[in-house]
């Protein structure tokens, strides 16, 4: 009996205890670096907003780890695109925010989980960030029964990427890639220079009953 027990547990209770334990673990942080934060003046407010910004990547990148050895099941609901691209906003830190242009926004929704959407989607801007570091171009359109949320970068030759924002590009793209297709979408990135990035997330829109 002691041996069947054993054999059925699963590989993936330790990693949700891990994971649990992360959250619990950056939130604290998350929360003593805010209050240091509200309460400082310039130029130590300025500092503390950038360790904020680092705290998020970290949280993101050990996400990341964690979702390459368990994915999240889906918990699917209506979503609006407004809802989908404020979450998006809200998740990338605030430097990759500040270039994002929401050019157009069609109003629509979509039946998903919509944490795993908004994260495939701040990974694409991630990635767009990573790679040119210029200007990045976020459209929202409505055709043919999907939703499409295009994503174009073009890049600013003074600040080229590093390596580590390559490699981190690409497996946010690897990770965007897999969770839209586990939503029943698909994720199309555009040939071109390897410095330009043109990718669309495209989302089957949800019929009125």
């Amino acid at each position: 009996m002691s041996n069947a027990s054993h054999g059925s547990s699963s590989p993936a209770a330790p990693v949700d205890s891990l994971a649990r334990e992360l959250d619990v673990s950056l939130a604290a942080l998350r929360a003593s670096l805010e209050d240091c934060r509200a309460e400082a003046t310039e130029p130590r407010a300025r500092t503390l907003e950038g360790a904020l910004d680092e705290l998020r990547r970290l949280a993101r990148v050990a996400h990341e780890l964690i979702d390459v050895a368990r994915p999240a099941p889906l918990a699917p609901l209506r979503c609006t695109t407004r809802e989908l691209v404020a979450g998006a906003r809200q998740s990338v830190p605030r430097e990759v925010a500040r270039r994002v242009e929401t050019r157009s926004l069609a109003s629509a929704a979509v039946r998903v989980d919509g944490p795993v959407v908004i994260r495939s989607l701040a990974y694409l801007l991630e990635s767009a960030a990573g790679e040119t570091g210029g200007p990045i171009a976020l459209d929202v359109r409505a055709a043919g029964g999907e939703v499409h949320f295009s994503v174009s970068a073009t890049p600013a030759p003074a600040t080229p990427p590093t390596g580590d924002e390559l490699e981190l590009a690409a497996l946010a793209l690897a990770l965007a890639r897999r969770d839209v297709e586990r939503s029943g979408g698909r994720l199309v990135v555009e040939d071109g220079p390897a410095d330009v990035l043109r990718a669309t997330i495209a989302l089957p829109a949800e019929v009125a009953s």
